[in-house]
């Protein structure tokens, strides 16, 4: 038993060192972002789809310079732009939610690109060969 205190002691010291040098995780809600990231999204849910797409970036930050993309996936669309949403302020925990109508995102293969400085619209073919790599990349 007189061995558990010191061990305890020293694990105390370990993590005052540690968090005062910084090397402590950081929860993820209080890091600093800088670039926004698509968190989450849904797409052809059970019955009426409830469809959106989730942004996490820095808290309060306006993102208007960002756009999702959806691209399809199948035949011989694939590549084509088939949906494009504007980005805009997060809130106070750093989300920012782009809610769509029932079936706005298509029910087959699809990517989410999250891009900043779109240039194009939507119908373009980024992919104009179809062999799965982008050949237009109309942002930053």
């Amino acid at each position: 038993m007189k061995g558990r205190p010191r061990i305890m002691n020293i694990l105390v010291v370990f993590v005052f060192l540690f968090s005062a040098l910084g090397a402590l995780p950081t929860p993820i809600m209080a890091q600093t972002v800088t670039e926004p990231v698509i968190n989450e999204f849904s797409a052809s849910t059970t019955g009426t789809d409830v469809e959106y797409v989730e942004i996490y970036g820095d808290p309060d930050t306006d993102y208007a310079a960002y756009t999702v993309l959806e691209i399809e996936g199948d035949g011989d669309g694939a590549g084509v732009i088939d949906e494009v949403m504007a980005v805009g302020t997060t809130d106070t925990n750093g989300l920012y939610l782009i809610d769509l109508a029932a079936n706005a995102l298509e029910n087959g293969t699809i990517t989410l690109l999250l891009v900043k400085d779109f240039t194009s619209a939507l119908g373009e073919d980024l992919d104009t060969d179809n062999d799965g790599v982008l050949d237009v990349e109309p942002w930053s």
